[in-house]
C-alpha cells in the first residue's frame, strides 16, 4: 500500500513537474514571441528613424538652399541698384559735362560776334579813312 502511494505522488509530482514545464514552455514561447515582436518594433523604428533623419536632411538642404537663393537674390538686388546709381551718376555728369560744352560754345560764339563787330567797326573805320584819303588826293 505504501508503493501505492508512494507512486501515487510520484505521478502526482511527475504531472505537476510537466505542468510547470508546460508553464515554462509557454512562458518561453511568449518571452520568445515579445523578443521577435520587440526585435520588429526596434526595426520599424529604425526604419522610422532613417526615414526621418533623410527627411530631416532633405529639409535642412532646402531650406539652405532657399537661404543661399534669397542671400543671391538680395545680392544681386543690391548690385543692380549700385549699378543703377552708377549710370545714373555717369548721366548726370555726363549731362554737365555737356551743358559746359554748350556753354562754352555759346561763349565762343559771343566772343566771335564781339570780334566780327570790332573788325567790322574796324574796317569801317579804314574804309573811311582810304576814302578820307582818296579825298585828299583828289583835292
Amino acid at each position: 500500500c505504501s508503493s501505492d502511494l508512494e507512486n501515487q505522488t510520484f505521478e502526482q509530482e511527475v504531472a505537476q513537474f510537466r505542468s510547470h514545464c508546460e508553464e515554462l514552455d509557454q512562458a518561453a514561447e511568449v518571452e520568445s514571441q515579445a523578443e521577435l515582436a520587440d526585435a520588429a518594433m526596434v526595426a520599424e523604428l529604425e526604419t522610422e528613424l532613417e526615414e526621418a533623419t533623410a527627411s530631416l536632411k532633405a529639409a535642412t538642404a532646402d531650406q539652405r538652399t532657399e537661404h543661399a537663393e534669397a542671400v543671391i537674390l538680395s545680392a544681386d538686388a543690391c548690385a543692380r541698384e549700385e549699378l543703377v546709381q552708377q549710370v545714373a551718376s555717369e548721366n548726370e555728369s555726363l549731362q554737365l559735362r555737356l551743358e559746359a560744352a554748350e556753354a562754352k560754345e555759346r561763349w565762343q560764339q559771343i566772343a566771335y560776334k564781339d570780334e566780327q563787330a570790332e573788325w567790322k567797326q574796324e574796317l569801317r573805320q579804314l574804309q573811311g579813312l582810304e576814302l578820307q584819303a582818296q579825298q585828299e588826293m583828289l583835292e
